[in-house]
């Protein structure tokens, strides 16, 4: 009797403790808008307010730049979002708020499945207080986080033999987000590939969701070779500020290693997942740094393993020896959390909030049939509130090689008239005074409007020329 109610006393400490986890997170997440005020978050922040903003015509709504025909599934999520009447910030951000505490809960699911329940707990608890998971955050990577929920979803039901809703969470991937397509289909590949050799099965299932999943991947994306040929580079953290970072989850995960290794044997998509997530930033792959991200969620996978490893082993009742262990551990643990206090205060929002204001004010300034020329760190905020065709160099569809561009900069007042009455008129120009003299001809013709914002019409200056 007394051995059931511990049971239960364990499993609603668990609960409370998973829940506890969880409201952290929350609390976590909405610490910049308290600390920052209105616009904390990202870069791209600007593009998904943009679609937002736009009437429903269709579902899923018309394409914008960040949110073009091969994100379809975060269209449909944004298209159900704006049909509940939010406001475009709230709408935005509770959305992004939301994916966020989603994922972190599928993670701790994930990591169950694959190992137990106290070491999914440890996993989350460490994921919740992890630096490069905030840094994420901060960068409002909405559809990598949303794409990262399917993918912890495809293993889960892959892992109870659930192969209907392994397959549509498989395919939902690839019309989410392409580095968390990448390393779908080079964990399940590798999954494949080592359940033949060591154990001489053909997973058939897989093998279907494999194939299904590359072939909508290269239908959206049929220029593979060029990236290959190219790699792209997505924007986050670099890999010395990440190693920097991992510390304590790399030397928690070395503690518990041989535990992890006997896990690890019976696990080839853990196998998979941890040799793809290490080599890619060594080989610098298409898109590594964001690879970064699954990187750090099979740390805090092994460093979970080592934690649990540690406390079944009841090193705070042995000698002054294993305590010093244990204090040690502790230290760990302190310096992860530090890395995030220091993650927190230093990742102020972006764009200053006097400067979104100026950009929320542009409707009211700039008609919709205008062109606005902006700098590429404003143009997604930029193309987040103005209705206008927003232009930037080497982004948004623009046409001017660096070249063009290069040379606009460094010309005369005469040359950068040329080069701004090529522009769809009336054109405006939003820029800030770092790069006023980069963009502004000096010349009468050029009219300021408020702080940031300039009107152009000098195209009867072309004939003086």
């Amino acid at each position: 009797m007394l051995g059931k109610l511990s049971k239960y006393a364990w499993l609603n400490l668990h609960k409370v403790l998973l829940i506890g986890t969880v409201v952290l997170y929350f609390f976590l997440l909405i610490l910049p808008f308290i600390a920052f005020g209105q616009h904390p978050l990202g870069y791209d922040t600007g593009f998904y307010r943009r679609y937002l903003t736009n009437p429903n015509i269709s579902i899923p709504n018309l394409p914008v730049p960040g949110l073009d025909h091969t994100v379809f599934a975060p269209r449909i999520f944004l298209d159900f979002i704006h049909t509940l009447g939010f406001s475009p910030d709230v709408g935005l951000y509770g959305s992004y708020i939301l994916l966020c505490l989603i994922f972190v809960v599928v993670f701790y699911f994930f990591v169950r499945e694959y190992t137990d329940k106290s070491i999914a707990l440890i996993a989350l608890g460490l994921l919740v207080l992890s630096p490069i998971q905030y840094t994420g955050y901060w960068f409002m990577l909405y559809k990598n986080f949303f794409g990262l929920i399917f993918f912890f979803l495809t293993f889960i039901f892959l892992k109870k033999k659930w192969f209907l809703p392994a397959s549509l969470c498989a395919l939902i991937v690839p019309l989410s987000h392409q580095t968390s397509t990448i390393m779908l289909l080079g964990v399940l590949g590798g999954y494949v590939l080592l359940t033949l050799l060591f154990k001489k099965r053909f997973l058939i299932p897989e093998l279907i969701i494999l194939t299904l999943t590359l072939f909508t991947y290269l239908s959206l994306h049929p220029h593979v070779q060029q990236k290959i040929a190219a790699p792209p580079v997505g924007i986050f953290i670099e890999k010395w500020d990440f190693l920097l970072m991992t510390i304590p989850i790399i030397l928690l995960t070395l503690i518990g290693f041989p535990k992890f290794l006997r896990i690890l044997k019976h696990n080839y998509v853990l196998i998979a997942w941890g040799v793809l997530g290490i080599i890619s930033p060594l080989f610098f792959l298409p898109y590594y740094q964001r690879v970064f991200l699954f990187t750090n969620y099979w740390l805090v996978l092994g460093a979970a393993v080592g934690i649990q490893s540690l406390l079944t082993s009841h090193i705070f009742d042995k000698n002054d020896h294993y305590k010093l262990v244990a204090v040690a551990i502790v230290g760990l643990m302190i310096i992860h959390g530090g890395f995030l206090v220091e993650q927190v205060l230093r990742l102020e929002p972006l764009i200053p909030q006097g400067v979104v204001q100026e950009i929320s004010n542009l409707p009211k300034t700039i008609p919709d049939n205008a062109s606005v020329l902006t700098s590429v760190r404003l143009a997604p905020w930029v193309q987040g509130w103005a209705t206008a065709k927003v232009y930037a160099p080497g982004i948004l569809k623009d046409q001017h090689p660096l070249w063009e561009w290069q040379s606009y900069w460094g010309g005369s007042d005469g040359e950068k008239i040329a080069f701004l009455s090529a522009f769809p008129q009336p054109l405006y120009i939003f820029i800030d005074n770092s790069q006023r003299d980069l963009f502004i001809p000096k010349i009468s013709c050029v009219q300021k409007i408020t702080q940031m914002l300039y009107v152009y019409d000098c195209r009867d200056k072309l004939s003086d020329l």
